[in-house]
């Protein structure tokens, strides 16, 4: 740490900056989850840039089909991702839960970011509630003009197949 006053302000206006870009990261990324199981539409596409690409994987293949067609790069733009949150089942006619752990912030400059998680979805039938689904979210974020993180790529890599449940 810099010995001179005006050296250790400079550091910890850097520390500060750190700590407040990896907040606000994590704010967007808590937000995704909330927005989606509720089917708060609007909230959920401004957590994404206007050309942000959204891609789910399932042991490395694109899934062709994710509540609506998706080619194999993915889904790509607010329009098409509008039309994916509309297909997404959401509270109250269905209860689910995604969770979010053990992210990764790799803050990148100017603005970027890359973030590793790892993702479960609950839901619930007759039988009660089982894990849906679990893996791990790899994204890229951007700051905004308005001061918001938000994705401009996130790939969902389903890491389980959900339980034969009879």
């Amino acid at each position: 740490m810099a010995s001179d006053p005006a050296g250790r302000v400079e550091e910890l206006e850097k520390r500060l900056a750190v700590l407040e870009a990896e907040r606000s990261i994590l704010s967007t990324l808590y937000a995704y989850a909330h927005t989606i199981d509720y089917g708060l539409k609007e909230a959920w596409l401004d957590l994404f840039t206007e050309d942000a690409q959204y891609r789910v994987e399932q042991f490395g293949e694109v899934l062709p089909f994710i509540g609506v067609a998706q080619p194999p790069e993915g889904l790509k733009g607010r329009e098409v991702l509008s039309q994916y949150i509309a297909s997404h089942t959401h509270a109250p006619m269905l209860w689910h839960k995604h969770f979010l752990v053990e992210s990764v912030i790799e803050l990148e400059g100017d603005g970027m970011a890359s973030v590793e998680s790892y993702f479960v979805r609950l839901d619930e039938d007759d039988k009660g509630a089982y894990v849906m689904a679990y893996g791990r979210y790899l994204d890229k974020m951007v700051k905004c003009p308005d001061g918001k993180w938000r994705f401009q790529a996130r790939c969902c890599q389903i890491e389980s197949r959900y339980p034969v449940r009879g």
